[in-house]
């Protein structure tokens, strides 16, 4: 089956929700003008969650009677019942453990879980880790790409799109647009609107910190939400040299460089989400986790460490780290 394009009906078919079975598409689809339809992952998924509880929050901006939101998931109904009551949520869920609606919709899988990822999906990961979200039980296939479709009473198809990528969906203002009766804006307009409010850089600088001496930055601020700091070396700013030959003291300056760089976009060690710790000799792990611990002590943030060959100018430690602001 070919995928599906505007203009065309979807067939009717019939579904399971976490709380009843067996509901006709084609009298779901009676209760508004125009319904949506949104194939995610599962609901464990961090992400899948993220965008469910954005949807949730801004149902309300959707008269009742223009339009109404439908969420395919991975997930059976036993996983969703188990964490949520008949009407925690303004919309329904189908379940589609087996992926049967996702084979009819022709939504591919991704080649790969790194070709899923952009930087819409790690702003949405860090988001989730900041309210508290952790990943739950995995469903169906890791690799499933999300799509969205937009149909009026008849079913037939107003809007559709296959996602590229896990976050390459539409935003909140985009799918209240599409299912109000409002006169819409220009398509050309509201995708420019989109591109800007979907990413914008901002190279951060500070002489609180070692100045950049290649090809890169200190750091870069995402929307003014998220913060990549890069790789810091033991230097002193002040001096240019390594703040002293032990891996204490080294450990303590490259964080105390992260710091200043992240104090420069206004945040602080509370806002980091991960870092990542490049040693030199992984015997030194202990007495640089010491060190470590002082600079995190409450919500640490994720990290990975490693012992590689060699460190520029034979340092004995690089640690960098992502940051992104308090959420609400």
């Amino acid at each position: 089956m070919a995928r599906l394009n505007v203009g065309e009906q979807i067939q009717e078919f019939t579904f399971d929700t976490p709380f009843e079975k067996g509901r006709s598409l084609e009298e779901t689809v009676q209760k508004a003008t125009k319904t949506a339809l949104l194939f995610l992952r599962y609901y464990g998924c961090p992400v899948c969650q993220v965008d469910i509880r954005q949807l949730a929050k801004n149902y309300e901006r959707i008269p009742e009677d223009e339009g109404q939101l439908l969420i395919v998931l991975q997930s059976t109904p036993e996983t969703i019942s188990s964490q949520l009551n008949r009407y925690d949520l303004p919309f329904e869920i189908i379940c589609d453990p087996e992926q049967k609606l996702y084979h009819a919709f022709e939504i591919k899988p991704a080649e790969s879980i790194v070709a899923m990822v952009d930087i819409k999906t790690v702003l949405k990961l860090a988001k989730g880790k900041v309210s508290g979200l952790k990943h739950g039980t995995y469903e169906g296939n890791e690799q499933q790409l999300p799509a969205a479709f937009v149909m009026d009473r008849e079913r037939r198809l107003s809007y559709v799109h296959y996602a590229k990528t896990l976050s390459d969906m539409p935003d909140v203002d985009e799918l209240v647009s599409l299912l109000t009766l409002q006169k819409q804006e220009p398509k050309k307009k509201r995708k420019k609107e989109k591109e800007k409010r979907n990413m914008e850089k901002k190279i951060i600088n500070t002489n609180s910190a070692p100045a950049a001496i290649g090809p890169y930055s200190q750091a870069v601020s995402a929307n003014g939400e998220m913060c990549f700091v890069s790789g810091q070396l033991p230097i002193d700013p002040k001096t240019g040299e390594f703040a002293g030959s032990t891996i204490e003291e080294q450990t303590r300056q490259s964080l105390e460089n992260i710091k200043a760089i992240l104090e420069a976009d206004g945040m602080c060690m509370e806002n980091v989400v991960k870092t990542t710790v490049l040693l030199k000799a992984i015997s030194d792990f202990g007495a640089m986790n010491t060190v470590y611990g002082q600079y995190f002590q409450k919500d640490c943030p994720a990290r990975a460490a490693f012992q590689v060959a060699a460190l520029p100018k034979n340092a004995l430690v690089e640690i960098e780290a992502i940051a992104v602001k308090k959420v609400k």
